[in-house]
């Protein structure tokens, strides 16, 4: 990606973003961020949009930030059906939608593979590794936000 746009409620995932390389981080409880995103892309939006929680407020905002004609990822599970402007949000914006649920492991795999071997650097997505007894703190951790990945070891 050219430009990276990182946008959670945890300060903590958002600082892991910066580390990781994004080149803005923005919290959705502030200014509209739809506004902000538009702001930072001249007004364009975004190309892709990952959504990765699942609540419908971030699913809402994934589909206004992203530009006409582009695509949201969809990766996150809703707990309940939403309501979306398909006319404004989808149909008239051209969008693509797409589900994700490991249609495409293998080609992601190879993806990633090659990113590692090319020396991206993960450590900081890494933020805890617990023994396999440590499962509920685990839990408890990414129920908080206040981590990144949290690794289980036998």
């Amino acid at each position: 990606a050219a430009r990276v746009i990182a946008i959670d409620v945890s300060d903590y995932r958002r600082r892991i973003a910066v580390k990781m390389g994004a080149d803005l981080s923005l919290d959705p409880q502030g200014d509209p961020v739809d506004e902000r995103v538009a702001r930072a892309t001249e007004g364009e939006g975004v190309d892709v949009a990952l959504e990765m929680s699942g609540h419908p407020d971030a699913v809402t905002m994934a589909l206004r930030i992203v530009r006409r004609g582009g695509e949201v990822a969809l990766l996150g599970l809703p707990s309940e059906p939403l309501t979306v402007d398909w006319a404004n949000d989808i149909v008239l914006k051209g969008l693509t939608l797409r589900g994700i649920a490991g249609r495409k492991i293998f080609e992601t795999w190879f993806a990633t593979k090659g990113l590692l071997a090319s020396g991206l650097d993960i450590e900081p997505v890494l933020t805890h590794r617990l023994s396999l007894e440590e499962f509920s703190q685990g839990m408890e951790l990414m129920k908080t936000g206040r981590c990144g990945k949290v690794i289980l070891i036998p």
